[in-house]
């Protein structure tokens, strides 16, 4: 007469179970390759294709690859997340108000990127509904770039003609920035370069009153060079004026100084006026920074 074996089950604790002894749990995992050790998330296996969702948490992994001195952290008030900490941390943080991603101060601040007037141009700077746009402007039109324009609306009278230098204070400011401190000075006729660079530096004289005069020279006075314009000997026109442009280019360091000057010889006195306008540039002094 035939025996019939009788059917075997196999109990399978529930996690958290823990009424059995280790080889019975290292029996089990090699059954069905399920982890019954008892904690969170496990008892789930590992599939065909790959590692199946929960079968590797946080515990599971070794503490050379999640420690503060490799940069990863386990947080301690969520259970699933992995932070950054240690040398990461201080890479990531912008300072005290703002990180890149969480950290274990437990931070979640997004990086704001701004941009500057006429420069750069940021749309969206802290990404909350996107990534920022970030475009580059007309640095031309800038309102920060070094740049200065003045013309004389006054005639300076008597300052030249027995080889006297005369600095030429134009009083009428048309262009000086940046805002925050003018460069130029019509009080002194002096522009002083607000930053370290190359500045091209531009000057018009129109003189008047010189019948006699032997000599006339422009000049652009900076801290540390003289730029001599060409000499000429003033040839009187039918409205008794003589007029000279001249341009330099002037390497400066910021805070150095530059003037617009004016000499005329051959004259027994000083009788010879700088000719003013006040409605024309007839006599000015410009100048910006190229580079």
């Amino acid at each position: 007469m035939g025996q019939t074996t009788p059917n075997i089950g196999i109990y399978i604790p529930d996690a958290g179970e823990t009424n059995y002894d280790a080889s019975f749990e290292a029996g089990m995992n090699n059954i069905d390759a399920h982890d019954h050790s008892g904690g969170p998330n496990k008892g789930v296996p590992l599939s065909s294709s790959g590692l199946a969702d929960g079968s590797v948490t946080k515990e599971k992994l070794a503490t050379d690859v999640v420690t503060s001195g490799e940069g990863l952290a386990i947080d301690g008030g969520n259970p699933n997340a992995i932070i950054a900490d240690g040398i990461l941390n201080s890479l990531f943080k912008i300072g005290s108000n703002g990180v890149l991603c969480r950290t274990a101060a437990g931070t979640a601040n997004a990086r704001t990127i701004t941009g500057t007037s006429n420069e750069i141009v940021v749309t969206n700077g802290d990404g909350v509904s996107g990534n920022p746009t970030i475009g580059i402007a007309d640095t031309v039109l800038s309102s920060t770039q070094p740049a200065f324009y003045a013309f004389l609306a006054t005639d300076a009278t008597n300052v030249t003609g027995n080889g006297t230098i005369y600095t030429i204070l134009c009083d009428d400011v048309q262009k000086n920035q940046p805002s925050g401190t003018p460069p130029y000075t019509a009080g002194t006729g002096l522009f002083a370069a607000p930053v370290t660079g190359t500045y091209l530096l531009i000057g018009k004289v129109r003189i008047k009153d010189f019948a006699g005069a032997t000599g006339f020279q422009m000049r652009i006075s900076t801290t540390g060079q003289l730029f001599v314009g060409p000499e000429d000997v003033p040839v009187a026109t039918a409205a008794g004026f003589y007029s000279m442009s001249f341009m330099c280019i002037a390497p400066m360091t910021a805070t150095d100084t530059a003037s617009l000057q004016v000499q005329v010889t051959g004259l027994a006195g000083d009788t010879v006026d700088v000719d003013a306008d006040a409605n024309d540039a007839v006599t000015f002094f410009a100048g910006y920074l190229l580079f």
